[in-house]
């Protein structure tokens, strides 16, 4: 049977079907990688933002209690010259240094205990970001396994398709090939259309995208030459199976 210019281009339609569905297996994987590059990259910044406030808090706890310690030996060192005052003023003003200094260390310990709470804090959920790092990138390495194996897998199926693709554009006019490639940017995998038989012997055609009625002139014109017909609905390109012109034959000839 000689190709008509429909069924040349639904050759190239159903190989860039293919093509489509081999990369977007691919795609999908690339997906899932990325998604897992990204969780992995917010968990790095967590941890990145969280050691950093740990190493500030940590300082600032121990200023804290560096503070309290060195106030705790000026309040001993009151202590011993309270000891030997002269008079009972020396004593009492002794007296009160050390109140107000001992209130200053009261307040330094309440700062170190407060940060020191906040460090502990800071390193539990720095044990958490940790585990979670751990599972991501486990979870990441599956994923870039998955990738390179489906990436070798289709490989030399891919390069395989797009040499026939080569092969049988090269059998469609162009101004034809360009008007598909326009229709296939627009409607993706629905860029060619079945004709299906709702009923032969009452000529009832419907589009297979759009499900909406064709008419019978427009099927004859397809079966007897073949040229590029477009659903009006969809805008998709029309064509017959094998299955529908079977259907159609008069039944001396099925």
């Amino acid at each position: 049977m000689t190709l008509t210019e429909t069924d040349r281009l639904l050759r190239v339609f159903r190989v860039d079907n293919s093509i489509d569905g081999l990369q977007g297996r691919l795609r999908a994987a690339e997906r899932f990688l990325a998604e897992q590059e990204r969780q992995l990259a917010a968990i790095l910044a967590q941890q990145q933002a969280n050691d950093a406030e740990l190493k500030r808090t940590r300082a600032a706890a121990a200023n804290a209690e560096g503070e309290s310690r060195r106030l705790e030996a000026h309040i001993a060192q009151l202590r011993e010259k309270m000891n030997s005052a002269a008079s009972n003023k020396e004593y009492q003003a002794y007296l009160t240094e050390i109140a107000t200094f001992k209130e200053h260390k009261d307040q330094q310990e309440s700062v170190a205990l407060e940060f020191l709470g906040r460090v502990e804090t800071l390193s539990a959920t720095a044990a958490e970001l940790a585990r979670a790092r751990e599972e991501r990138e486990g979870v990441r390495a599956v994923a870039l396994k998955q990738r390179d194996e489906r990436q070798s897998e289709i490989a030399d199926k891919l390069e395989e398709l797009k040499r026939e693709r080569q092969t049988i554009i090269a059998e469609v006019p162009e101004h034809t090939l360009t008007h598909y490639l326009r229709v296939r940017g627009q409607l993706g995998d629905e860029a060619m259309a079945p004709v299906e038989v709702v009923d032969a012997k009452r000529h009832e055609f419907i589009c297979g995208t759009s499900m909406l009625s064709v008419p019978v002139e427009t099927v004859s014109a397809l079966l007897s030459h073949g040229r590029l017909t477009m659903d009006p609905q969809s805008g998709a390109i029309l064509y017959l199976s094998e299955e529908a012109r079977k259907a159609m034959e008069p039944a001396s000839k099925r």
